[in-house]
């Protein structure tokens, strides 16, 4: 990853133009939690939580019905977080666990993160909580102006459990923090990082980050500032950040760059496609948002059989701005394979056993999403769910899909608070319904970021089983 530490922190200084930034995100060492001498120690005034609601980010809570019991078609799809969403309908149906098939879920634990606050829990598969994390965005990074009021400091967008029960959480576009089993710093970042992470075996740490940068030669060619004359100049530039086990700087290279030095791929087809199409759906995309890389998955090698591209070590990416999954190679500083518009605003690719990359597509249809896999030689589609009767879902926004060990996909439908285990047939073994609903009558419900299943012996040495 070439790209020099120096030229990412000067391209750091427009970044609070578009996405909030905490201290100086340029700054390539870790910081102490708790604030600093230009960091104020106590809360400013708050502009959005007297009328906002609820701190976090919430959505209407689905109405169960005989034809679908997912989640509702929403006004507006956010860039960053939503706060509390105006409107009301009644809740329906239980919540927790609602629905397990003993003999054909996955057993384990589940990793649970919700939107309604800056945690995490770990649960039984009943839903008995067993953990919790929690640590507020001010308790780590001070209070500074310009993040007064932002959704992001209200939550997690991220998080990995570490197996010595330490945690990696992601502070939308303004920081990654590490916590121990207790809930206590060990190290904090403030770097423009968004949306995943990954562990690698090493123990180093691949996060996304973005900035904003001068790019006249690259505004000019964004379908979505063609027309405007006084469009801006400066593009949010996606990067992949490798970053040691304490969190200091290894490395960043800019995915942008990796297009542009492409043999075969170009972002600008995939760009106009996406304005195209997508313009006139009630969504939220700025256009100097390029690519709003939203996943990675550092591949494992799999699928190499069907494509080279998949070799173990390159990275599957997801940019939602593009409707396109696409590889990076670490080693030609490349994107080496795409598949362009087969899905659309997707989330969350991965590679299955057998060699296909299975993801949540958001916009299957309107108002209709669905989890497909597809041969990546061919992009031909090699299973699917979600587009038969009965098999209705829908979020507008997020989404996550996890393989597990016995072939089964567990899935995270966000928008509507629920996760489902689905067998190859299709069928539901596994579901649970966020509890965490807000409102006079619980019309609201939490976004359900990600469940993730871990092995039934994980944190034995610490999870306290009750």
């Amino acid at each position: 990853m070439p790209l020099s530490l120096p030229s990412l922190a000067r391209g750091l200084v427009l970044s609070v133009v578009l996405l909030p930034a905490c201290g100086d995100p340029g700054t390539s060492d870790p910081i102490s939690p708790g604030p600093s001498a230009d960091v104020g120690s106590s809360p400013p005034e708050d502009p959005v939580a007297d009328d906002a609601g609820p701190p976090g980010r919430w959505r209407e809570a689905p109405i169960p019905s005989a034809a679908s019991d997912d989640g509702l078609d929403d006004a507006a799809l956010q860039l960053n977080a939503l706060g509390y969403t105006a409107g009301s309908r009644p809740a329906g149906g239980d919540v927790g666990v609602t629905l397990h098939d003993e003999a054909r879920a996955f057993p384990g634990l589940n990793f649970v993160l919700s939107a309604h606050a800056p945690e995490a829990v770990i649960t039984d598969m009943k839903g008995r909580v067993l953990h919790r994390w929690r640590k507020d965005f001010h308790d780590v990074f001070g209070y500074h102006r310009q993040d007064v009021g932002q959704e992001s400091t209200r939550f997690w967008r991220r998080a990995v459990v570490l197996p010595d029960g330490g945690l990696l959480a992601v502070f939308d576009g303004l920081g990654l923090v590490r916590l121990d089993a207790d809930s206590e710093v060990r190290w904090a970042r403030a770097l423009p990082v968004h949306h995943d992470l990954e562990v690698l075996p090493d123990g180093d740490i691949l996060v996304l980050t973005r900035v904003a940068r001068t790019l006249p030669d690259v505004a000019a060619r964004i379908p979505g500032l063609l027309d405007d004359p006084d469009a801006p100049t400066h593009v949010l530039e996606d990067f992949l950040t490798r970053l040691a086990p304490d969190g200091r700087d290894r490395s960043h290279a800019s995915l942008l760059q990796a297009f542009e030095t492409a043999d075969e791929h170009d972002w600008v087809p995939a760009s106009e496609r996406f304005w195209r199409e997508r313009g006139d759906l009630e969504v939220t995309a700025e256009p100097n948002d390029v690519f709003h890389t939203n996943s990675l998955h550092v591949l494992a090698g799999r699928a190499e059989r069907r494509h080279p591209a998949f070799a173990a070590g390159n990275v599957l990416l997801s940019m939602r701005h593009l409707d396109t999954i696409a590889v990076y190679s670490p080693e030609e500083d490349a994107i080496t394979w795409t598949l362009v518009g087969e899905t659309a605003l997707q989330h969350d690719p991965l590679v299955t056993s057998a060699g296909n990359v299975v993801v949540f597509d958001n916009h299957w249809r309107e108002g209709r999403s669905r989890v497909v896999a597809f041969d990546p030689a061919d992009g031909r589609v090699v299973w699917e769910y979600g587009t038969r009767p009965g098999e209705e879902l829908y979020s507008e926004t997020c989404g996550a899909v996890q393989l597990l060990r016995n072939r089964n996909l567990l899935v995270t439908v966000s928008d509507a608070g629920r996760a489902i285990e689905l067998t190859r047939e299709g069928d539901v073994v596994w579901e649970y319904r966020n509890p965490r609903r807000a409102g006079d009558r619980e019309q609201y419900v939490a976004t359900l970021f990600e469940v993730v299943r871990l092995p039934e012996a994980f944190g034995a040495d610490w999870l306290d089983r009750g």
